[in-house]
């Protein structure tokens, strides 16, 4: 199967961006757009204002302490809501930028409440999920490599469409050179053969990887061995049930995801 029955069959026309203005994920954004401009896909932002930050700040002892002044002072909701539209307004005109020049449909859109709540109930409107990293997603996030150090991509690659569909999109993410090579993660020979196939004249350098399941446990330890710059997988039938194995994920993850339909 070639790129052209590739981009007829398993066409990528909605792509969900999981955005955060405090994190590191904004330098992923132009490689987002780049990528909706190669797949002629509408890219939606999602901005999710932080409801427990703002539970937070509306208890009595709440106080936070200035880095210029080393000063506290009392942390209102109020403040709270208008340091996120200052935010979510620099994300706008950031993503106005980039849409100048790569010329795709995009919107962002504000949502508040819990962060991977909202992004998860609007999977299944779209054939892409991206979620950067930046806030936790619960508990603790560990730290990724230095952005001055080119990172590996992680593809795990199954039988289906949803797994052809994130074999085309990370091959179109590594065509600038931004990662230093894949690392693909098979299941059994079988898979191994169809990517190798798909891969074999990329010029795409591919460290090959037999993985016994793809429980989070595995996955997990695979994916930091390497401490990479994106991981690609395609939305799993169990994950569809079991919604708290992708947030268990993304917790221990130091880069953007990218979630295959």
């Amino acid at each position: 199967m070639n790129d052209q029955i590739i981009n007829g069959d398993l066409t990528v026309r909605r792509i969900l961006m999981d955005i955060d203005a405090w994190g590191t994920g904004v330098s992923f954004m132009q490689s987002a757009f780049g990528l909706a401009s190669h797949l002629e896909a509408e890219l939606f932002g999602l901005f999710v204002e932080d409801a427990e930050l703002l539970q937070a700040a509306e208890l009595p002892f709440t106080r936070e302490i200035s880095l210029s002044s080393a000063q506290y002072r009392d942390l209102d909701a109020s403040s709270i809501i208008r340091h996120m539209q200052v935010e979510a307004d620099k994300l706008r005109r950031q993503m106005e930028l980039l849409a100048a020049t790569s010329k795709i449909n995009w919107s962002l859109n504000i949502a508040r409440g819990e962060r991977f709540e909202q992004v998860f109930e609007k999977c299944n409107e779209f054939e892409l999920i991206i979620f950067m990293p930046g806030r936790k997603y619960s508990t603790r996030r560990e730290q990724g490599p230095s952005s001055n150090v080119k990172a590996p991509a992680v593809l795990l690659y199954k039988s289906g469409t949803h797994s052809l569909r994130a074999l085309h999109v990370i091959k179109l993410l590594m065509t600038n050179g931004a990662f230093s090579y894949l690392k693909l993660l098979t299941l059994d020979n079988s898979a191994e053969k169809k990517a190798k196939e798909q891969l074999e004249k990329t010029g795409i350098p591919v460290n090959y990887v037999h993985i016994p399941n793809t429980e989070i446990t595995e996955l997990t330890r695979n994916i930091m061995s390497v401490s990479p710059g994106l991981i690609v997988f395609p939305f799993l039938d169990e994950w569809r049930e079991q919604p708290s194995v992708i947030k268990d994920l993304l917790d221990k993850l130091p880069c953007p995801l990218i979630l295959v339909r």
